[in-house]
């Protein structure tokens, strides 16, 4: 099997990077996994089932990139982005500017959408705040390391694991996590302060920085 994994993964890179169609190459990749999988394992019933199940998977994928979509075009089409925007840009400090939007913000994305959704519409706003493209970018990605793990609606627990309700592996994972999500405001500031080039009082904002975290966890 692994030969025709790789053999598939060969014709997927030559549909990208020769004919420069990604469709055509996973097209192709597909069908070839689909044909062995016919002539050498003995008709459709071992393609059905997986092909079935991936038909479900993409489509609920598929809906929450729709509501993440319509998410955005909502709060876009209402200006409510420019109303935040502005409160943003109201905050005497830069990095509760930060903390909200990268953190706060950023993981309630995350939770309702996930699949890059935080990072793709937190990066414009860092932007138009006038903080640094590098900024913009690593400090979204960065925020929303905790936030992943129960992102996109429980998909993480609900495909990758199975799981569909509280048990024994979601609550050590939710006290694993604890650590850090306190640390991760400290993270960020260290991030912001080297992205920046701004120097951090740190006897003064760890206490802001410990009430982010501690905002953060407990919930």
């Amino acid at each position: 099997m692994n030969w025709i994994l790789l053999i598939s993964l060969v014709v997927l890179l030559t549909g990208v990077f020769v004919f420069k169609n990604l469709w055509l190459g996973a097209l192709v990749a597909i069908i070839t996994i689909l044909v062995y999988k016919i002539i050498l394992n003995s008709g459709l019933a071992e393609v059905t089932t997986p092909l079935a199940s991936g038909l479900l998977l993409y489509f609920e994928l598929t809906l929450l990139l729709f509501g993440a979509y319509l998410f955005y075009t909502t709060l876009a089409s209402n200006q409510h982005f420019e109303s935040f925007t502005k409160i943003a840009a109201a905050f005497s400090s830069k990095l509760s500017a930060v903390m909200i939007l990268c953190l706060f913000m950023g993981s309630f994305l995350e939770g309702v959408a996930g699949f890059g959704i935080p990072a793709m519409l937190m990066a414009p706003v860092l932007l138009t705040l006038g903080f640094k493209p590098l900024t913009s970018i690593v400090l979204p990605l960065a925020a929303n390391t905790t936030a992943v793990t129960f992102g996109a609606l429980g998909t993480p627990f609900k495909i990758g694991l199975g799981i569909n309700a509280p048990d024994s592996t979601s609550m050590f994972t939710a006290l694993v996590n604890i650590l850090p999500a306190l640390a991760l405001p400290f993270i960020l500031a260290f991030l912001y302060s080297k992205t920046e080039k701004k120097k951090i009082v740190w006897s003064t904002e760890w206490k802001v920085l410990l009430g982010a975290g501690l905002s953060f966890t407990i919930p």
